[in-house]
């Protein structure tokens, strides 16, 4: 195969790839377009084989927040193939060589929502958390009282709102930490825009939601929340009691997030309905980068000799030292016994607190004395990971 790939150069190569995308996702060659051109020139990766296109993706430098720290990640999106190309091993080298290229600038991690496990699976993802969908009722959400006020989300709010986002989005793993890109889709779902509203107090903004109307009906909708974040309780109670006022013509409210949400405890009663919505995978595209970035637990000193296989990305197998302490870690190449045996894929479920060594040990993903597979465990442990933006 002689195929390579190679960033868009211009917009008749995106015209050309939108068919592509939309015969893969069923969007529509008009929507399609405009999602690539909503990308970018430098996010779009095309495969060609004597000039012939066959395959391309997206690219979205963004971060990922792990242990309370930021970690450089690479999220992949609208990987099609043309139909009459599938099954020749286009997506996969269309891959590797997104990878190889990644690696090569330094990016520690790489996140995407499959279509299908399999492939990925073969270029060294794992399954490592899940994206889940809650949905209420508006006629069941309580009409909370609140002495807070709602007030329109303007563009003067919106360094505030998003430094509010961040704070959370810190203390979730797994998280965005969001750019440009994954902004536009909270503000503007499917091209349209949201309404933003701010929960004011005395203490300034304590909360905001970005919503929009999603219609089931020839009367009747759906509030479809793109992003919800609170400082204090009363600012969740408010912010319900917001959603709660739509129950004349409005049927259910749902958004989406990871597996703990902070204002679930201001509920008398379950008034949500929970559901997996998506499940994404990870890998670490460059193991030695991954791991100094991770944060760690704070009380935890230790030191993990560990030995990675990663079969696609060969320049990450090896041993390494990895040294713990204060919530970092230092990481020494080349080095140690290797007493502690990971494959990449069950490194990436193990990274983000998704599986532990127990369950990667009967997967035989990791292998290691009953001692080093505990120290790897207090090492790695962490809440559920979780994402609300889809990519």
């Amino acid at each position: 195969m002689t195929a390579a790939s190679a960033y868009a150069r211009d917009d008749s190569d995106l015209e050309e790839f939108a068919p592509l995308v939309a015969w893969a996702f069923g969007g529509g060659v008009p929507w399609s377009l405009k999602w690539l051109r909503g990308a970018g020139l430098p996010a779009v990766r095309l495969l060609r084989d004597e000039g012939r296109l066959h395959a391309g993706l997206c690219e979205i430098p963004m971060g990922q927040w792990f242990g309370g720290a930021r970690v450089d990640m690479l999220g992949i999106a609208g990987v099609s193939v043309e139909p009459e190309s599938r099954g020749r091993g286009f997506a996969k080298r269309l891959m590797l060589e997104t990878l190889e290229q990644a690696r090569a600038r330094g990016v520690a991690l790489s996140t995407l929502y499959p279509a299908t496990v399999t492939l990925y699976r073969k270029v060294g993802y794992e399954l490592a958390g899940n994206r889940y969908r809650y949905t209420a009722p508006l006629a069941r959400l309580p009409t909370f009282k609140s002495e807070l006020t709602i007030e329109p989300l303007t563009a003067s709010h919106e360094g505030e709102v998003e430094a509010m986002y961040r704070e959370l989005a810190r203390e979730q793993p797994g998280y965005l930490d969001r750019g440009s890109y994954i902004w536009n889709r909270v503000k503007n779902p499917d091209g349209e825009p949201a309404r933003g509203v701010i929960v004011q107090g005395a203490r300034g903004i304590e909360g905001y939601l970005y919503v929009r109307h999603q219609m089931v009906g020839e009367y009747s909708y759906d509030l479809r929340v793109t992003d919800l974040v609170v400082r204090t309780s009363d600012a969740a109670r408010r912010l319900f009691a917001f959603l709660a006022d739509h129950r004349s013509t409005g049927g259910s409210a749902n958004w989406c997030a990871g597996p703990m949400v902070p204002w679930l405890f201001v509920f008398p009663e379950r008034v949500f309905d929970v559901t997996v919505s998506d499940r994404w995978m990870l890998r670490l595209v460059h193991a030695e980068a991954a791991l100094a970035q991770r944060g760690y637990p704070a009380a935890l000193k230790t030191e993990l000799d560990l030995e990675i296989d990663d079969a696609t990305l060969p320049a990450n197998s090896g041993r390494y030292i990895l040294r713990l302490e204060a919530g970092r870690a230092t990481v020494e190449r080349s080095a140690g016994a290797g007493r502690i045996r990971i494959d990449t894929r069950g490194l990436a479920a193990l990274y983000t607190g998704f599986a532990t060594p127990a369950a990667l040990r009967r997967a035989e993903l990791v292998a290691g004395s009953v001692d080093d597979l505990e120290a790897l465990g207090a090492a790695f442990s962490s809440p559920a990971p979780g994402l609300v933006d889809h990519f």
